[in-house]
């Protein structure tokens, strides 16, 4: 039963990355904070089921991961948010002048930059301390072993993220993410990933050996050699007495 309710949790965690993946690739071309408003609820939801998980797991690492990537997701809607007045400032038809019109869209970069190189370290750390979990727990929960290469991806995203200010690093960590999230989408399958068979040794046994069996005591009679019986008194050939 404990079996069942960690895999129906994972399932719906694996659901729900597919949709943050979705969202991750309208996020990119469409620099508009609803996408990152859908990302958020869903990510809280994948957390609350992560949670609903640990209750049953009591691993500290997944506590760590919980903790940590709820932080990074707060940090990057605050960061979509903040692109809100930039574009707005960027587009409107006021005269500012060019020295204001370019300070604050340094500004405003520079805000952003910051936020997404804080959630970057913040990310990485969080993906540490699920890596750290699934290797303690990969021999209890086999299954878990889909999510190790989605790790992987993620935390080379989070690196490109922390050199963001590079600009090309932007763009290859949106393509690690991206990977990463519908990596992690597999989860949905869980249902599909038993645990350990029990492997029984199978062994032949050796043959049973039947008793010994001694070998039948034969008499002789003494004067003509006919063949005797056991139980005889008398040689049934010469008639002699046998003592």
């Amino acid at each position: 039963m404990k079996m069942e309710k960690i895999k129906s949790d994972l399932k719906n965690i694996g659901h729900n990355w597919k949709i943050v993946a979705i969202m991750t690739i309208f996020e990119f071309f469409i620099i508009i904070p609803v996408f990152n408003l859908v990302s958020l609820i869903f990510i809280f939801k994948i957390l609350d089921s992560f949670q609903s998980v640990n209750k049953t797991i009591q691993s500290e690492d997944l506590r760590l991961y919980i903790s940590r990537f709820k932080a990074v997701t707060i940090l990057r809607f605050i960061a979509s948010l903040v692109l809100i007045p930039m574009i707005v400032f960027m587009n409107v038809d006021i005269d500012f002048g060019l020295p204001l019109l370019f300070g604050s869209y340094i500004i405003f970069f520079l805000i952003i930059l910051v936020i997404r190189i804080v959630a970057g370290i913040i990310e990485r750390k969080a993906w540490e301390a699920f890596t750290q979990f699934v290797i303690m727990k990969q021999k209890e929960y086999p299954f878990l072993y889909i999510t190790q290469d989605a790790t992987i991806n993620l935390d080379k995203a989070a690196l490109c993220e922390i050199l963001s200010f590079l600009f090309i690093p932007m763009f290859i960590g949106w393509i690690f993410r991206l990977i990463g999230y519908f990596k992690l989408a597999k989860l949905e399958d869980t249902t599909t990933y038993g645990g350990l068979k029990p492997t029984v040794s199978s062994y032949t046994s050796a043959p049973s050996q039947s008793p010994e069996q001694t070998p039948e005591k034969v008499s002789y009679c003494p004067f003509c050699g006919e063949k005797l019986s056991n139980d005889a008194k008398f040689c049934p050939n010469c008639g002699t007495k046998l003592s």
